[in-house]
């Protein structure tokens, strides 16, 4: 299995070396340069905007803008929103961010399944979720051809986050919700 870097050079090398051949190999070299981040926390969020500064920067310079323009990123989270543990407002602007560099950012979006080429997302449902949503979200599943998939999610939450949840009477531990207290306004 290759590491994430040797992956994603070796895709900019093939795509580079299709690109001379005209369009011929246009839809080879976009699944090529299609990367994957699954995981909207602290890791996703700034590897994901590292990856559109070296697709901007470092690409341009070495492979020129054909290549490095063709560069998608998608984010992907199943939470509502990027950064959950975090402020609303950290997570607006670092969306934002992202947004402008050009990251395609997918909240409420479950990986439910992965190839070496391809990668299956569905709107994320809740642990709670009746057979019938489940069923919607499975039927709303698509598969798109990817170059590099990078998991950045983890497997559950922080013992910390874990704990806070719990004595603020979550019981979904997908994340701290944002609660408004009334007793502040």
């Amino acid at each position: 299995m290759q590491s994430f870097i040797t992956r994603l050079l070796s895709n900019l090398e093939k795509a580079s070396a299709l690109s001379v051949q005209g369009n011929k190999y246009r839809m080879e070299i976009d699944r090529l340069l299609k990367v994957v981040v699954v995981g909207g926390g602290p890791t996703g969020v700034e590897l994901a905007a590292e990856l559109a500064d070296f697709a901007h920067n470092d690409v341009a310079k070495r492979y020129g803008t054909a290549i490095s323009d063709r560069i998608q990123i998608i984010l992907v989270e199943a939470m509502p929103r990027i950064l959950a543990p975090f402020d609303s407002l950290l997570a607006t602007i670092a969306k934002d961010h992202l947004i402008s560099k050009g990251v395609d950012v997918r909240t409420g979006t479950a990986v439910t399944y992965v190839e070496e080429k391809d990668v299956t997302l569905a709107p994320s449902t809740p642990r709670n979720a009746t057979p019938e949503q489940k069923a919607a979200a499975k039927a709303a599943a698509e598969t798109e051809e990817m170059g590099t998939l990078v998991w950045a999610a983890g497997i559950g939450a922080r013992p910390l986050v874990k704990r806070l949840a719990k004595s603020l009477g979550q019981t979904d531990m997908r994340g701290l919700k944002d609660r408004v207290s009334t007793s502040c306004m």
